[in-house]
């Protein structure tokens, strides 16, 4: 509402900023309230290994297996869905491509974005103060690439075939092969357009 709007703007312009963003997974059930009360907005969608995320959901909320792989799909299909109805407002980047190569897909998205590019982009743990972090999310550190493997140590082999059985046809769409940690294919962004005759081609 206004005061959501008001407050985000009031504190991006304190801040000398003329943009403002929100990382909240949740928002993509709500994208198209979002972006009729934002009619200016655009969306970056982040998508990540399906094993990664149930790795990542049991450490941090204690969620099993089970319930990390629902909420996998869920919230993908959901976001391939939302990416293909915003078309060219919406842009689908991966975790593991932005980790381990930040430069090229961070110049990518501010170039989509029509923003110019600044070197701070690569040093935010140094020009970020931490007192912004929110939630698990850590500012002051630096990009961290241990994260995109640790999910084939931490994974029982029951586990990660119920992922692979579960989770393989979605995430062979978004690039991945479910048994590798590394995207199966490369790829710079993908616009909602793209995502869009993607699913036509592949279902």
């Amino acid at each position: 509402g206004p005061g959501v709007s008001g407050g985000c703007c009031a504190h991006a312009e304190g801040r000398g900023k003329q943009r403002w963003g929100d990382k909240t997974p949740f928002h993509v059930w709500h994208l198209d309230l979002a972006m009729r009360l934002f009619p200016d907005a655009v969306v970056v969608g982040i998508v990540r290994h399906p094993a990664a995320v149930v790795t990542s959901l049991r450490r941090r909320f204690r969620l099993p297996v089970r319930a990390g792989i629902g909420h996998w799909l869920r919230s993908n299909r959901q976001l391939v869905h939302a990416g293909a109805e915003l078309g060219d407002r919406f842009v689908l980047l991966r975790y593991e491509d932005l980790v381990t190569d930040p430069e090229r897909v961070m110049r990518a998205l501010l170039e989509w974005l029509g923003e110019p590019w600044s070197d701070s982009v690569l040093s935010h743990h140094e020009v970020q103060p931490a007192a912004s972090s929110t939630g698990f999310t850590r500012t002051d550190r630096a990009v961290d690439t241990s994260s995109i493997t640790e999910w084939q140590t931490d994974l029982t082999a029951d586990g990660r075939q119920r992922v692979t059985a579960r989770t393989g046809a979605l995430a062979r769409f978004l690039g991945y092969d479910p048994d590798r940690a590394m995207p199966a294919e490369p790829r710079d962004l993908l616009t909602g357009t793209e995502l869009a005759e993607r699913r036509a081609e592949r279902g």
